[in-house]
């Protein structure tokens, strides 16, 4: 059995030099700290893990994992306990957290405190690159309503929707 004890790194917070932190939903309120910003768009589940980049990740009523797109405000199901999920990770850190692109982010811009991520300049849904020169370390809860106002506005867009504006609230 694999659980979040056995990743790298894994300090009592957070695994992976910080690129994946935990949440105890009994001591955490993510609803109150940025949730409740997603509206209709906040997702239903048990959230156990958010990542660097802003990603949330928790466990659903039906006991599989699911991925929170935050600047999307997508749910999605990757049918996988976490347990799986863990050994995903263990498996290939690169396809799951992005771990290689957080490690160079570091040597380039210094390491995010545990209520920081790093953000894009320019959000990947909105045209931005998945580059170090677009990326900024943010403040974790900021980075959030920046992202629930974007997700609002483009969620239900159909997918190659040309975006040309972006209100911020």
């Amino acid at each position: 059995m694999v659980d979040k004890f056995n990743l790298p790194e894994f300090d009592g917070k957070s695994a992976y030099s910080g690129a994946i932190r935990f949440y105890d939903h009994s001591s955490y309120n993510w609803e109150q700290e940025w949730g409740d910003l997603y509206g209709s768009l906040k997702p239903n589940f048990s959230l156990f893990a958010i990542d660097v980049f802003g990603t949330a990740y928790g466990t659903l009523l039906d006991g599989n994992v699911a991925i929170f797109w935050s600047e999307t405000g997508e749910l999605e199901s990757i049918e996988a306990t976490q347990e799986e999920f863990f050994e995903m990770i263990l498996e290939d850190p690169n396809a799951t957290l992005n771990y290689d692109f957080h490690l160079s982010a570091i040597k380039m811009l210094g390491k995010p405190d545990y209520n920081e991520h790093f953000a894009f300049k320019v959000e990947i849904s909105l045209g931005g690159s998945m580059s170090i020169n677009n990326l900024i370390i943010m403040e974790s809860n900021k980075h959030f309503r920046a992202m629930a106002n974007i997700a609002k506005q483009i969620n239900n867009l159909p997918i190659g929707s040309v975006i040309n504006n972006i209100s911020y609230e």
